[in-house]
């Protein structure tokens, strides 16, 4: 049976995961961007996102 629009889906309602962030890699840097030298990546706009992500 199919979920209603305003039921969650089974990975959040059953499993509590939740949507975190989406990666994109590429070769140019973009303005703003941090370097986090831990996981040698640069990150843009997580401060600012709503949910995470940019």
């Amino acid at each position: 049976m199919a979920r209603k629009a305003y039921e969650p889906p089974a990975a959040i309602s059953e499993r509590g995961w939740r949507y975190h962030h989406l990666g994109i890699p590429t070769t140019k840097s973009r303005p703003g961007e941090h370097y986090l030298a831990k996981f040698k990546v640069y990150v843009t706009g997580f401060e600012t996102s709503r949910y995470g992500i940019k």
